[in-house]
C-alpha cells in the first residue's frame, strides 16, 4: 500500500488514510466510579516521575520509524509538551516535515495541523479531544488527573500486562454537560498502566476519532457498520534519570487496523527540561 501523504504521527489519522481508520474495530470504554485509591496511586506515580523540582515544559528529540505492512519510513522527531496542557510534535521524513499542535490549556481542546507541503488547518470536531497533548510524557497527564473537580480518576485494579504486574488507573476530564458526557468520556478517557513496583507508566490506551484532512470540519461517521473511533496504545520503556526526573527514552505506539498493525517506534536521544518552551498555533 502506498501512503497517501507523509506520516506525521501514529496517534492521529495523519498516519493512515481515513478510509483505513474507518475500517478499524473500535473499543467502547465506560466510566467507573471515582476512588480515593486512584488519587493515592497517581500521587505516588507523579512523585516518582517528577522528583523534587517541578517541570514546566519538556522537549524530546530523536528518531522515528513508522511501519505499516511492507511500508517503512524513518526520520527524525521533535516532541514538546508543557504542564499547561499544550504539545507540538514535528516529524520529518524525506518527503518533508509535518507538525501537529494540541492545546487543552483553555479548557476547549484544539488541534492544528501543518502538513509537509505547508498546508495548515484546524480540526474542530471531536478529533481534538484525544489523545491528551502530553501522550508522550505521561507525567503531565497524571498531574492533570489530580486536579479535582476538573478531572475524574478511577482505580481499576492490579492486573498482569505482558507478563508483568501493573496498577491500572483510568483518568478523564469531568464533564458538566450531561448530554455529551458519554461521548466526551469515551474520547478523553486514558487508561494508564503503572509498573506495580516503581509506579512508572508502562502503557497508555485511549480512544481517538480520526479526521479527514480534506474536510477537517466534518465528523467522520461509521461506514457499512465499521466503527470510526479506534483504540490506540502507547508503550514506555528505557526510563532514564534526567535532572532527577524519570523520562522514558523508548516510546512505542500501536494501532491494530483491519489491513494490519500500524506501528510507530520513537527512540529519544535528547531531553531538555524547563527551557521556557512556548507553543502557539499562530
Amino acid at each position: 500500500m502506498r501512503m497517501s501523504r507523509p506520516l506525521v504521527l501514529l496517534l492521529t489519522c495523519l498516519v493512515a488514510p481515513a478510509a483505513l481508520l474507518a475500517q478499524e474495530s473500535g473499543s467502547t470504554i465506560t466510566s467507573g466510579p471515582q476512588t480515593p485509591q486512584a488519587a493515592t496511586i497517581l500521587q505516588q506515580s507523579v512523585a516518582n516521575l517528577m522528583g523534587a523540582t517541578p517541570i514546566t515544559d519538556i522537549t524530546l528529540t530523536g528518531s522515528i520509524t513508522v511501519a505499516f505492512r511492507s511500508v517503512v519510513q524513518s526520520g527524525t522527531v521533535k516532541l514538546i509538551a508543557t504542564a499547561a496542557g499544550q504539545s507540538e510534535v514535528a516529524s520529518s521524513f524525506s518527503s518533508g516535515t509535518g507538525i501537529e499542535i494540541r492545546d487543552i490549556s483553555t479548557g476547549s481542546p484544539t488541534l492544528t495541523v501543518i502538513q509537509a507541503d505547508g498546508t495548515k488547518y484546524s480540526v474542530t470536531t471531536q478529533s481534538a479531544l484525544s489523545p491528551n497533548p502530553s501522550w508522550f510524557f505521561p507525567a503531565f497527564i497524571l498531574s492533570q488527573a489530580l486536579l479535582e473537580p476538573f478531572y475524574t480518576s478511577s482505580y481499576i485494579g492490579l492486573e498482569t500486562r505482558n507478563g508483568d504486574a501493573v496498577q491500572h488507573v483510568a483518568v478523564w476530564p469531568a464533564s458538566t454537560n450531561s448530554s455529551f458526557s458519554g461521548i466526551v468520556t469515551a474520547l478523553t478517557r486514558h487508561d494508564i498502566y503503572l509498573d506495580a513496583s516503581s509506579l512508572l507508566p508502562v502503557a497508555i490506551t485511549f480512544n481517538a476519532h480520526p479526521y479527514d484532512a480534506a474536510n477537517p470540519d466534518t465528523v467522520l461517521i461509521p461506514y457499512r457498520g465499521n466503527p470510526v473511533d479506534h483504540l490506540e496504545e502507547v508503550d514506555f520503556s528505557d526510563y532514564q534519570a534526567v535532572q532527577g526526573h524519570a523520562v522514558a527514552l523508548h516510546i512505542h505506539t500501536l494501532i491494530n487496523l483491519v489491513a494490519g498493525p500500524l506501528v510507530t517506534d520513537i527512540q529519544i536521544s535528547s531531553v531538555e527540561l524547563n527551557t521556557g518552551a512556548t507553543i502557539s498555533a499562530n
